[in-house]
């Protein structure tokens, strides 16, 4: 069965149900029915109603299996589900046909199951199309679910949308008294993402009070990442110039690091050799970041160096290799890692540090975009196995031969070789860099990462000659010893009794 694409929390019909209409919803929960939700396509025109609601959800034939009539105390509709498709039966003046794109499974509150179906068409005939209408253009002309990858699209969809002039005048002096009331200082840049993000979320629901169309999902998300867009793009060189300003010395020393490591390998990270290859493109598209001005921008410009790996890998004809699923064409995200660290060694030098601070803090429009989150942890989690390695470069190039899996001889270096024995090494640091970047999200997991933390920090691979290779410490240790008791809790830990309950003998 083909699976829809559609978000249900995008579909007017799905919105009602929960909205307007949440008795039905809930009606049809209770009693286990079969609820089928129209394409968004399908309901342009449409007047959904409570009795269009009705229409669209069907309980199981008590006579039938694979059969289903509708709620009315006679059940006088009556529908068939096989091989995909919904067919009426009983109770309609014309046959309807419709193809079932998706199906979920939901719970009531006594934990029964009931259907939620993604249809082609209406299963109506009364409440049908009332007449198609024309789409307006700040839906039609654009991708609202992916706006914000350019600026000059985010202010073409501004300019298509109802009320523009007074949504321009609005942001135009909100940036105005931005600029002339509000000074940018290092140690209060977060004070300056709340002011901003204030100040775009004000322009937003002063807009969509003006203009009630607008408030709506999707174009409300659209609306926000323009808005956002074109309020950090006035304001980037105020903004962005104190942040690198801020970062500017640990910038440097990442970027010493980073070259020392200018010449890392592919085989040395543990890469696979079907997927060694140069990453020119990918390695060309990571240093634009610092040529866009909104923390969109760049998040998509790290989008789209992950999906130019991917793109890399097809270039060489491998994508029928045994390490991609054909029905997928992409690679594993413990692939993902190590190439993207061959990126960051690999690429110009850039103000990272300050590149991620301004994408963490100057970027709210789209938090709910999961693909975006993941870009920038990926990216994250590979900077923090860098910073906290030491160099994968070689200090000796000593080779040898082994004969090859196709009776060939290959000559190998001494690191390279070295380096293989640690197979998942930089996957398992980079997996610990990654839980520290999402610290913030993951508290829950605070304790038991401490709990097991003794046999978690180090991890050694003894090499056959006797070298060792350890992995480094990547989350900090903490200790509560650190902390100030007060004198009564101190006298406590002391107590000469050696018990602190009970009876004393």
């Amino acid at each position: 069965m083909a699976l829809s694409c559609e978000n249900l929390d995008f579909n007017p019909f799905y919105k009602k149900l929960q909205g307007k209409y949440q008795r039905q919803f809930k009606q049809a929960q209770q009693l286990c029915c079969l609820i089928c939700v129209p394409v968004s396509q399908s309901l342009q025109g449409v007047n959904i109603t409570a009795d269009f609601i009705d229409s669209h959800i069907f309980r199981p034939s008590p006579y039938f299996q694979g059969q289903y009539v509708s709620l009315d105390k006679n059940g006088k509709k009556s529908i068939s589900i096989e091989g995909g498709e919904i067919t009426s039966l009983e109770g309609f003046k014309e046959p309807i046909v419709v193809k079932i794109l998706a199906e979920e499974l939901g719970y009531n509150a006594d934990f029964k199951q009931y259907r939620l179906l993604t249809v082609s068409g209406v299963i109506s005939e009364s409440y049908g199309h009332v007449g198609k209408q024309d789409a307006p253009p700040y839906i039609s002309q654009f991708d609202l679910t992916s706006l914000g990858q350019e600026h000059s699209e985010c202010v073409e969809f501004l300019t298509c949308l109802p009320g523009t002039d007074d949504l321009f005048s609005d942001l135009n002096r909100s940036v105005k008294q931005f600029h002339s009331s509000y000074m940018v200082l290092e140690g209060y840049l977060e004070d300056a993402s709340l002011k901003l993000r204030n100040i775009c979320e004000g322009c937003v629901e002063k807009h969509v009070l003006r203009h009630m169309e607008c408030s709506e999902e999707p174009v409300r998300l659209a609306l926000e990442a323009a808005v956002e867009s074109f309020i950090l793009r006035c304001v980037h060189r105020s903004v962005y110039s104190v942040v690198r300003q801020r970062f500017a010395a640990e910038d440097a020393e990442l970027q010493e690091t980073l070259a020392m490591k200018s010449e890392t390998t592919l085989a040395q990270l543990d890469v696979r050799p079907e997927l060694c290859f140069s990453y020119a493109e990918s390695i060309a598209e990571f240093e634009r970041l610092e040529e866009f001005g909104t923390a969109m921008e760049k998040l998509y410009c790290l989008k789209r160096t992950i999906a130019q790996m991917t793109a890399d890998i097809h270039s060489h004809d491998i994508s029928e290799a045994r390490f991609l699923q054909p029905q997928i064409g992409t690679f594993a995200g413990d692939d993902l890692l190590p190439l993207f660290v061959f990126v960051l060694t690999r690429a110009r030098q850039l103000p990272l540090l300050a590149n991620i601070y301004y994408m963490q803090h100057f970027h709210w429009a789209a938090l709910r975009r999961e693909d975006l989150n993941f870009c920038l942890t990926t990216c994250m989690a590979a900077l923090s196995y860098l910073q906290n390695t030491k160099t994968c470069t070689p200090k000796r190039n000593l080779q040898w031969k082994v004969i090859g899996a196709n009776g060939e001889k290959d000559i190998i270096s001494s690191n390279a070789r070295a380096l293989s024995t640690t197979s998942g090494s930089l996957r398992r640091a980079a997996v610990l860099a990654c839980n520290e970047a999402l610290n913030n999200v993951q508290t829950g997991f605070v304790e038991e990462n401490q709990a097991h933390k003794s046999s978690t920090n180090t991890t050694e691979t003894i090499h056959p000659q006797g070298a060792a290779l350890t992995l480094p410490d990547v989350i900090k240790k903490t200790s509560f010893e650190d902390h100030d008791l007060g004198d009564f809790l101190t006298s406590l830990q002391h107590d000469s009794l050696g018990c602190s309950y009970g009876v004393q003998q």
